[in-house]
């Protein structure tokens, strides 16, 4: 395997830019993001990488300790004529598919600010911007639900649905972002 694969796989591929959202965060109060530990990759079907495209298959799961992703089928755009990139910058797109009776489900946590973000769809597709420092979005379409956990400010989960929610990543008090289009949301304040 070359280089950039060993990187990727050691990077988490689509869950690189849901790392991506921690390490913002982190970055936007002046922190460190937290570490991700160990990253371990399951799938049980197989793996091709042809090109510049990395394909795992049959109920994928990319775990750590800040970030976890399950899907059917994965499949990873890298940058490719040449350039020198690294990481999660390798990464031009990103294509995550569940089936009707197992969504694509990922998890992402921030530790320090007592805030665990579920998300779960049909599909999630990753799309580097580069309009922004570490830009990128991630659209989840499909029966999208996000359960949001954050001991600071809800007395228990906030739950979200609708048919599209995008995850606007970038580094700044404004991101992560969460945009949705119609739906509905329920929550509990803490106070």
């Amino acid at each position: 395997m070359n280089q950039r694969l060993l990187r990727l796989l050691a990077g988490g591929g689509l869950l690189v830019a849901l790392a991506l959202a921690v390490h913002a965060q982190g970055a936007a109060g002046g922190g460190k993001p937290p570490p991700s530990g160990p990253v371990t990759i399951d799938y049980h079907r197989g793996l091709t990488y042809a090109g510049n495209v990395l394909r795992l298959t049959g109920d994928v799961s990319i775990t750590s300790a800040a970030y976890e992703l399950h899907a059917e089928d994965l499949r990873i755009q890298l940058a490719g004529g040449g350039e020198k990139t690294q990481g999660a910058s390798s990464i031009v797109a990103a294509t995550a598919e569940g089936t009707p009776d197992k969504p694509v489900t990922g998890r992402f946590q921030q530790a320090d600010e007592g805030r665990v973000i579920r998300m779960s769809a049909d599909h999630a597709v990753y799309r580097r911007e580069a309009g922004r420092p570490d830009g990128g979005r991630i659209d989840f379409t499909g029966h999208v639900t996000m359960t949001l956990l954050d001991q600071a400010a809800l007395a228990g989960p906030a739950v979200t649905h609708s048919e599209h929610m995008v995850v606007l990543l970038g580094q700044g008090a404004d991101y992560p972002r969460v945009e949705s289009g119609p739906g509905q949301a329920t929550f509990t304040p803490l106070r």
